[in-house]
């Protein structure tokens, strides 16, 4: 079993070249996101081990729901496999408590806002596994958890950014699902 686990989207060769082309025409004052990195995240579950540590479920109890949910998650990624997700660009925006990470927002597409619902509804499925009896209110109060509520695609440029938002011609980007364990 891997380490953590993140259901994500990563661009075309395309997409990918255009996101670097903004990130070198814009004046970043920042850290810029290595290419690899660059991703979207639907779903981040984190690290296994820290996750089954924190529920009120016993150790055997959570690793067992954590398979089903391993299971559970690669079986709807399976069904989007094939499938390509082509979103519109909404405009830069400012993310983070301290409002440092320059990101690029997406409108979600309805085949993404079902893939969404699919990755949380298996989410709520293991919590509710682990003997959580408030799922939503546990989620509210996890700095993890929290993003999973609510679909809110974005593919962060740069950390650390202390600029205004920046005013930039965007495309669209195609996505495709990337590996589930890390």
């Amino acid at each position: 079993m891997s380490n953590r686990l993140y259901a994500q989207l990563r661009p075309d060769g395309y997409s990918l070249a255009r996101l670097r082309y903004i990130q070198t025409m814009l004046p970043l004052r920042g850290r810029k996101v290595s290419l690899e990195r660059i991703h979207l995240t639907l779903i981040h579950f984190g690290i296994i081990e820290e996750i089954i540590e924190s529920v009120p479920a016993d150790g055997m109890v959570a690793m067992r729901a954590v398979q089903r949910y391993i299971a559970a998650t690669k079986k709807i990624l399976a069904t989007f496999q094939v499938q390509e997700f082509t979103l519109q660009p909404i405009g830069f925006d400012l993310f983070g408590d301290y409002k440092r990470t320059l990101v690029i927002v997406y409108e979600p597409t309805p085949i993404l806002i079902k893939l969404h619902e699919l990755l949380l509804a298996t989410l709520r499925t293991f919590f509710v596994e682990c003997d959580i009896e408030d799922v939503e209110g546990y989620m509210r109060g996890d700095n993890n958890f929290k993003h999973a509520l609510t679909i809110n695609p974005h593919i962060t440029i740069a950390k650390g950014y202390d600029g205004k938002l920046p005013v930039a011609r965007l495309d669209p980007v195609v996505m495709t699902i990337m590996p589930f364990e890390y």
